[in-house]
């Protein structure tokens, strides 16, 4: 197995592009939702006040609580970066894997890093590859035992 360290934390935009913009929506998310829960509560049983009194009271009363979930957020971020990398960048290499063989080219065997999800798929692709060069080569070797006879039969 590859024990080389990735220097690439960004590998496919489209992939883990769609998941950093999902973690800071559910990160909005949950900011909303406690801010309605502790508007709602502090209404329910404090004393009657304006809603911007009630807002304003509870920003200076909860703001370093919103801050250390903004200080948090890029750590989350890069955390589900290094871990997506575990499985995006297997597919890569099989997503390139696949192109190759598709183009006639031989595939290089896969090997993944020991902390990859899905090791086991370059296990089958290089199983499957192996399958494609020997079924081309005994094409190719069929294909000039045919046309030996007739090479012959012109010369």
């Amino acid at each position: 197995m590859n024990r080389i360290r990735r220097t690439t934390f960004l590998i496919d935009r489209e992939v883990q592009g769609a998941l950093m913009l999902r973690i800071i929506v559910y990160w909005l998310f949950c900011l909303l939702s406690i801010w309605l829960m502790l508007i709602c509560s502090n209404a329910l049983i404090g004393p009657s006040r304006r809603f911007v009194d009630l807002t304003s009271d509870l920003y200076f009363r909860y703001g370093p609580a919103l801050s250390a979930t903004l200080i948090l957020l890029p750590v989350v971020m890069m955390d589900v970066l290094r871990v997506s990398n575990k499985f995006v960048g297997p597919v890569m290499r099989l997503r390139q894997g696949l192109a190759d063989l598709a183009e006639g080219r031989p595939a290089q065997p896969l090997n993944f890093r020991d902390d990859d999800f899905w090791r086991e798929l370059a296990t089958d692709f290089n199983r499957a590859a192996a399958h494609v060069a020997r079924a081309a080569a005994d094409r190719s070797v069929a294909t000039e035992e045919m046309t030996a006879p007739l090479a012959e039969a012109k010369a």
